[in-house]
């Protein structure tokens, strides 16, 4: 990548990081005074897109993300539920 490329990254883990990668790449994008696209090719190169908001939760990259545990705890949490209330394990809805 060049400077100018690395520097953008610095800049987009700047701003992403402390807030737990909690953004849109529209929100970096604004905040950055870049467009969508110099931001979405940055990310990509970096891996980064699936840890933005917006790229759901089953693409998201939650390791070394702040507050990641939480979410990984709410999901299991759920999944334990599904199989408490569904023993067969499966998706269909049971009565």
């Amino acid at each position: 990548m060049s400077l100018r490329t690395e520097v953008l990254a610095f800049r987009i883990w700047a701003f992403a990081y402390p807030r737990g990668w909690d953004c849109t790449l529209q929100e970096l994008a604004d905040a950055l005074d870049e467009s969508a696209a110099r931001i979405r090719a940055v990310c990509q190169v970096k891996k980064w897109n699936s840890r933005l908001r917006g790229a759901g939760a089953q693409y998201n990259d939650l390791h070394g993300v702040r507050g990641a545990a939480r979410e990984d705890e709410v999901a299991t949490a759920a999944m334990i539920q599904l199989r408490a209330t569904n023993p067969y394990g499966t998706m269909e809805k049971t009565e």
